[in-house]
């Protein structure tokens, strides 16, 4: 489903790992970030040294220009919301220091935004192209000011692995 530069896509599959290498990365052109939003089952997200384990309710970004690797170890569901970068960046600036980070159900804005984009996908082909772009700019809007809010106020129980132990290995896609 498509809302002008974004997209919001259903993924329903079984445990699997996705690597996302230098060499990948080097023959892409795109520069995008992605929301995984957890619908059901449970994965992980690894990148910039850290982890995001993720479950229903719960969301994570990451970063299709720097090497990240999912796992994914039982069947799961998701939904994921890709962006140009520059949709965030012109809201809130830089925010790599929030690549997989958990975004938790417990936390009544990351709740709000979870839900706000879970519906949104859902109901987005039943609105006229105007109102997607401007459900568009709401969500952008919200998913700024929870990365915001997590930027002034990170928590300790962020989990991170060293970063000299982030392992890159390559896959067939």
């Amino acid at each position: 489903m498509a809302v002008g530069p974004a997209t919001f896509t259903r993924v329903d599959s079984c445990a699997q790992r996705v690597f996302r290498t230098p060499s990948r990365i080097a023959r892409a052109s795109e520069d995008f970030v992605l929301v995984a939003l957890g619908n059901s089952g449970v994965n992980g997200v690894y990148q910039d040294g850290r982890e995001a384990v993720v479950s229903a309710g719960q969301f994570t970004i990451y970063d299709t220009t720097r090497p990240y690797e999912l796992r994914f170890d039982n069947s799961f569901s998701q939904t994921i919301l890709q962006m140009p970068r520059k949709l965030l960046q012109q809201r809130i600036g830089a925010f790599d220091m929030l690549t997989a980070t958990t975004f938790s159900s417990d936390r009544p804005l990351e709740s709000l935004v979870y839900e706000f984009l879970v519906g949104m996908s859902k109901t987005i082909d039943h609105v006229d192209p105007i109102t997607a772009t401007r459900l568009l700019d709401q969500a952008l809007d919200l998913v700024a000011m929870a990365f915001a809010d997590r930027m002034h106020q990170r928590s300790p129980d962020q989990s991170s692995t060293d970063p000299r132990c982030f392992i890159v290995s390559r896959t067939t896609s």
